[in-house]
This record gives C-alpha cells, sequence and structure tokens, in this order.
C-alpha cells in the first residue's frame, strides 16, 4: 500500500522546475560572457521536476509485509518494522514509531487525507498498551 503526498506539493517542485528551466532559457539566448548562473538554473529546474516525478512515482510511504518504507530522493529508503514498534508518539505534526532500535517519523502534514485515514487505521491495529499510543 502506498502512502501518498499531497498533491499540492508534487505541483510545488513541478512549477518551481518549469520556472527554473525557463529563467535558464531565457539567460542562455541572452548573450553574456559568463553563462555559469543560466546553466545553474536550468540544472536545478531540472532536479525539481526529476524530485516531481520520484514523488509522484513512489509517494511518501510503502507499507508491505509488515514494513513501512519512507521514499526520499535524496537519501537510501529508511524502513520499520511494525511488529518491532513499541511506542507511537504524536508530536508537533510527526508520528514518531519508536522500537528498541530506532525512531521513525513520519510527516503526517505531508500526507493527503485518505492516505492518512489509512496509516491511521494500520497503526491503530498495532497491539501497543493505551499509554504508548495516541489511537486509544
Amino acid at each position: 500500500m502506498k502512502i501518498r503526498y499531497k498533491k499540492n506539493i508534487g505541483v510545488f517542485y513541478l512549477l518551481l522546475g518549469i520556472l527554473w528551466i525557463a529563467m535558464g532559457i531565457f539567460g542562455l539566448s541572452v548573450e553574456r560572457d559568463n553563462p555559469f548562473f543560466d546553466y545553474a538554473f536550468t540544472a536545478f529546474g531540472i532536479l525539481n521536476i526529476l524530485m516531481f516525478l520520484y514523488q509522484w512515482n513512489y509517494q511518501y510511504l510503502k507499507i508491505e509485509n509488515g514494513v513501512v518504507q519512507k521514499s526520499l530522493f535524496h537519501a537510501s529508503p529508511r524502513r520499520i518494522t511494525l511488529k518491532n514498534v513499541v511506542w507511537i508518539k504524536k508530536f508537533a505534526g510527526d508520528y514518531i514509531l519508536i522500537s528498541d532500535e530506532k525512531k521513525f517519523h513520519i510527516s503526517y502534514d505531508l500526507i493527503e487525507k485518505k492516505s492518512l485515514l489509512e496509516l491511521d487505521k494500520i497503526l491503530s491495529q498495532l497491539n501497543l498498551p493505551p499509554e504508548k499510543t495516541p489511537f486509544h
């Protein structure tokens, strides 16, 4: 199951990428001695469009076989096994899943409403004592 980003996050990267590329192409069309910034604008635009495509394809979280995986464009994926979670905290726009080995942050402000309901349903089904989960 994929937990999806809010749509406005992806659109932001797409529009920003188009803007950077347009600025780069405009700068390259004007004769200058040093077109370094024009190439940089174009590169930033391509990078933003790649971020949009990555987020659109992989989304924010993937939950399969009891493992939650966060897809990140700039880093290797982060994972936590749900059966190892001993505590769930809800703090400052994040769910913090805590196991004996690590903490796993999920920013629920980035998740679309339908996917957030699905995530809440999955997390509420974990067999945790009421004082260790915000879902009771």
